[in-house]
């Protein structure tokens, strides 16, 4: 009992030791050379698309630091930087917001006590709806991509089951790498759909070739996501049946 009170004593010595030295030589320095250097003041508020003043998350990244606070809907926020520095300042939603990562670049201070005004302009996530023709049964199905607000940058991603040789779209796309948050999905190709779709409809027509008959376990997933990696939202299509082989569309 002794020899364990020994230990936790100067366990705790020693990481109380390194939390002293990383103040002092790490965090203390920073915050000495922001308080005794020259600066630039930072006006930041986020702004709706009626031009309104919204409350929301905010990340400041230097290459000393990362700050993040929120704006207020009725006020700016000041912040400080160091003169002839460069930073990067992006939103970031709070609760159930549901808008775009927006990202302003500053590295226009030059002089100190200089005021610099940033307005990040929050765009919402789009309503999307996605529906298709054809079936597993024919050779080529058709997705139908419905969007009233704005899709940006959207990726189609594409799981087949083993009865399936391959699948590829009847128009030109890139090929692009699973994103992260697919790990461990089955997916086989991700395909970028180009621009952003704005208040608008998009078609993409895809062939394939298999081996022999499907099953109705055979199933075949197509997956939606934005620049923000997010799944889109809107519901999970399913068609049943031997003859009507399965397409499932996750958005």
């Amino acid at each position: 009992m002794k020899g364990l009170f020994i230990f936790l004593f100067f366990f705790f010595i020693i990481v109380g030791g390194i939390g002293v030295l990383v103040y002092y030589f790490y965090e203390k320095p920073i915050i000495n050379e922001m308080q005794n250097a020259s600066t630039c003041n930072l006006n930041i508020d986020a702004l709706d698309s009626m031009g309104n003043k919204v409350k929301t998350g905010y990340s400041i990244n230097s290459y000393l630091n990362i700050k993040e606070g929120e704006t207020e809907d009725n006020a700016f926020v000041k912040e400080r930087i160091l003169v002839n520095s460069s930073i990067t300042i992006f939103n970031k939603n709070l609760g159930d917001q549901h808008y775009y990562t927006s990202f302003k670049q500053i590295n226009s201070c030059i002089n100190s006590g200089e005021t610099i005004r940033v307005d990040l302009e929050l765009i919402p996530f789009g309503e999307v709806k996605v529906n298709y023709t054809g079936s597993l049964s024919d050779t080529n199905f058709t997705i139908n991509i419905s969007v009233k607000g704005l899709l940006r940058s959207p990726l189609m991603c594409i799981s087949w089951p083993a009865n399936i040789i391959t699948i590829n779209p009847t128009e030109t796309l890139s090929e692009e790498a699973v994103p992260a948050r697919l790990d461990g999905t089955g997916i086989d190709k991700c395909y970028n759909l180009g621009e952003d779709i704005k208040d608008s409809d998009k078609l993409i027509t895809f062939e394939f070739d298999k081996f022999g008959n499907l099953f109705p376990n055979d199933f075949l997933k197509i997956y939606l996501v934005d620049e923000d990696y997010r799944f889109v939202n809107g519901a999970m299509i399913l068609v049943n049946g031997y003859e009507d082989y399965n397409l499932i569309v996750i958005v």
